[in-house]
């Protein structure tokens, strides 16, 4: 068994042992279906044992039934807010709001990050600004 697939396992295990209410794979498979993402029992059961892939999509549907970040699912002790990915790794965003693919920025390197992390924030702060303006405008 892989090391990733054995946190999984380990992870996944004790959060159901945890939980009143998702103790077995069917409750846990309704509330997945509940979150968008039907994770089916046989699934489950195999993340429990460690003895397949389970697919990304199932380990944030999983992860949101347990009020958990999908990376918190094979983090060793399901981290927490000091264990989160650096900053300029980008978060997982349920609604991308860019043209440009959150991947495309994924390969450069920190200091570039830095630089498009600067301008975005600047040009949002411009509208931001700009946005206010026009409002206070309207109330006066």
């Amino acid at each position: 068994m892989s090391t990733v697939r054995k946190i999984l396992s380990n992870n996944l295990s004790d959060l159901m042992h945890e939980s009143p209410t998702y103790k077995s794979a069917p409750s846990l498979q309704a509330a997945t279906a509940k979150c968008g993402v039907k994770v089916g029992r046989s699934t489950i059961d195999r993340a429990l044992k460690g003895t397949t892939t389970i697919n990304l999509d199932y380990i944030e549907s999983i992860a949101k039934v347990f009020r958990l970040e999908p990376w918190q699912m094979i983090h060793p002790t399901r981290g927490g807010k000091d264990d989160a990915p650096d900053a300029h790794v980008l978060p997982l965003i349920p609604a991308w709001p860019f043209a440009i693919s959150p991947h495309r920025l994924a390969v450069l390197d920190h200091g570039d990050l830095n630089y498009v992390n600067g301008v975005m924030e600047a040009l949002v702060n411009a509208r931001v600004r700009d946005k206010e303006k026009r409002n206070r405008k309207k109330v006066a």
